[in-house]
């Protein structure tokens, strides 16, 4: 991945106790930018007023998909893809999804997503909620502003999927997305902050809906 790299010296905006090494050349800075297409990483004052890192992603944050299929008992099923995910210790259950590079939109983004690491066709999809920062502490952004991941779904009929509880024809670069019980998926399976989120956001809007038509009958 290329970055641009900028670096603040603390001789010319205040002390700090870090350095940073550019080319084999040790310097002190106050701040640090490092910035790609996904966004930029930057060291330096945060927005609560002390130093650390924080991460602005480009487009306010990526797009998942969620597709969901119920059993004929009516339990709730959600389409997760194994990822080899080195900095979570290997293999995990995890949403489809990545970043937005601009100027795609987040419905754009989840519609290539999908496609690339899932082979699903997800422009069918209906968006989840208020957007998700997927990690307070070191991501910025505003949810109320459109900023952070947005999640989408996808409902799959049961009769599509095979004994595997998978879609046969739907394979990505990633593989086939996989249909776990939802409860499984959040209590036992899924280390994905994002993918929990997602079918938490996923339940409550099922249940809204539900509502919604006990309402209007």
């Amino acid at each position: 991945m290329d970055f641009n790299l900028e670096a603040t010296t603390a001789e010319t905006k205040g002390r700090s106790d870090w350095t940073v090494c550019i080319d084999g050349r040790t310097e002190p800075v106050s701040h640090i930018a490092c910035t790609s297409k996904y966004g930029t990483l930057e060291w330096g004052k945060r927005p609560e007023g002390f130093t650390g890192w924080v991460w602005n992603e480009a487009g306010g944050g990526g797009a998942i998909t969620i597709p969901y299929s119920y059993r004929p008992d009516s339990e709730l099923l959600v389409g997760l893809i194994e990822e080899n995910r080195l900095n979570m210790g290997g293999l995990r259950w995890c949403a489809i999804g990545g970043f937005a590079e601009l100027p795609a939109t987040h419905a754009e983004t989840q519609v290539k997503e999908a496609r690339d690491e899932a082979g699903i066709d997800s422009r069918q999809t209906f968006p989840l909620g208020i957007p998700q920062i997927s990690n307070r502490l070191y991501f910025v952004g505003d949810p109320t502003k459109d900023e952070g991941v947005h999640a989408y779904a996808l409902e799959v009929p049961f009769a599509q999927l095979d004994q595997n509880m998978q879609i046969p024809e739907a394979e990505g670069k990633l593989g086939k997305a996989t249909f776990h019980h939802w409860r499984k998926a959040v209590l036992e399976i899924c280390g994905d902050v994002l993918a929990t989120a997602a079918v938490a956001q996923l339940v409550a809007k099922l249940e809204e809906d539900k509502l919604q038509m006990i309402a209007d009958t």
